[in-house]
């Protein structure tokens, strides 16, 4: 089975380590020049899409309601610190200008960014809980699965991971 698979092949390689809600939006703020928006100003469609998947989603252990839902809304400033990331094509999605929008959801970390590349960067910063971790849940299969695609990819793509053997 693919899950099995994936467990013994990369497991052994990940740290479990977690950032809180907080160091996460320090780090986005360390690694990029951003600004807080209102969540308003980001696609409402794309929002309770995203609300849906937090509720629905299954792969954090955390039952949240949907009216518990706490999205913070960032916009990534375009300067010399950001460029790689409007390069990407996807950066038309979510708003009518090309803009990179980045939603974090306040409870359980969950990321999402129309930048490829800041979703891959993001989701490594998340990290994995020890939990997570001790239990092979599905958080843990989805990012071993983010490893081994990574390493798939881009051996050389700048990881924010803890990680036995890189």
């Amino acid at each position: 089975m693919v899950v099995n698979k994936l467990i013994r092949k990369h497991k052994h390689k990940i740290v479990p380590f977690e950032r809180s809600f907080e160091e996460l939006v320090e780090y986005l703020e360390a690694k990029l020049d951003v600004k807080r928006i209102n969540l308003e100003e980001v696609s409402q469609t794309y929002v309770a899409a995203m609300t849906r998947n937090v509720v629905f989603g299954g792969i954090h252990e955390k039952n949240i309601r949907h009216e518990d839902v706490n999205f913070y809304a960032f916009e990534v400033i375009k300067n010399h610190k950001s460029d790689e990331y409007f390069k990407d094509e996807q950066v038309y999605y979510m708003t009518a200008e090309k803009k990179i929008i980045v939603l974090i959801e306040k409870n359980t970390k969950c990321v999402a960014t129309n930048s490829n590349k800041l979703q891959l960067e993001l989701l490594w910063a998340c990290g994995i809980s020890q939990y997570d971790y001790d239990n092979d849940t599905l958080a843990l299969i989805a990012y071993l699965a983010l490893y081994e695609f990574e390493k798939a990819i881009s051996p050389k793509i700048k990881r924010h991971v803890n990680s036995r053997n890189d």
